[in-house]
């Protein structure tokens, strides 16, 4: 399913609240995180260069569309954290999370986050991105549960291989499929930038677009969704 991390953070309620869902980059974040979390880590660990550099290969793959996007990943992932230990990545993680938490948060993103939270609802963090870091970012935000890609340990060493299905697209529809069965009487509000979210938006009862891409948004709003200027 990809890894699944509950927090005791949520109120007791004398009714229940909204289940809100939150994507993290580009949503919650100004940017991605997995790239720049990859090249932070390789300024503390160096990779093999000619890792590195094959990565142009995988990447003309996705543009011509012979590859998918969970491909690709485990591609990136391999290249820059393949044979790194458990210690090294975790050490690495909650550093690069201080620092995204000082300075990569979108202000409108985290007021809003904290009006859910406030208001007593429960807050789901759905994110195509790692379990060795979004974790450490929903413990900061106080988000009650996260559901993230899992990454592959072999002897506490990163794999370079994913471990689970890669939390994108129509997984994440399932995901929240799962999570409204499971949450039978709340309302579902959720927020995501990226066009392959567009389907996630039309499952949840209010479905808000963040972004600035001209194709995401007409598509958008040709669907009926809402838009937000984050």
């Amino acid at each position: 399913m990809g890894l699944i991390v509950r927090r005791d953070y949520l109120p007791a309620m004398s009714s229940p609240g909204n289940l809100v869902i939150f994507d993290l980059d580009g949503t919650l974040t100004a940017r991605d995180t997995f790239i720049p979390f990859l090249l932070s880590f390789y300024k503390r660990r160096p990779a093999p260069l000619m890792r590195i550099l094959l990565l142009g290969v995988p990447i003309l793959q996705f543009a011509l569309k012979r590859i998918d996007n969970a491909t690709l990943k485990q591609k990136f992932l391999s290249a820059f954290t393949k044979g790194a230990s458990r210690t090294q990545i975790d050490q690495h993680a909650r550093l690069f999370v201080k620092h995204l938490m000082a300075t990569g948060l979108r202000p409108a993103a985290l007021s809003t986050l904290q009006t859910h939270i406030q208001n007593g609802d429960l807050v789901v963090l759905l994110s195509a991105s790692f379990d060795f870091y979004v974790p450490y970012i929903a413990q900061q935000l106080k988000i009650h549960e996260t559901i993230c890609t899992q990454a592959e340990w072999r002897d506490d060493c990163l794999t370079g291989r994913l471990a689970s299905p890669n939390c994108h697209g129509q997984r994440k529809v399932e995901l929240l499929a799962a999570l409204q069965q499971r949450h039978q009487g709340r309302k579902v509000i959720a927020y995501a930038d990226n066009i392959s979210d567009i389907p996630l938006l039309l499952l949840a009862d209010d479905g808000f677009l963040i972004s600035h891409s001209s194709r995401a948004i007409a598509k958008a709003r040709q669907l009926g969704l809402s838009i937000l200027h984050w």
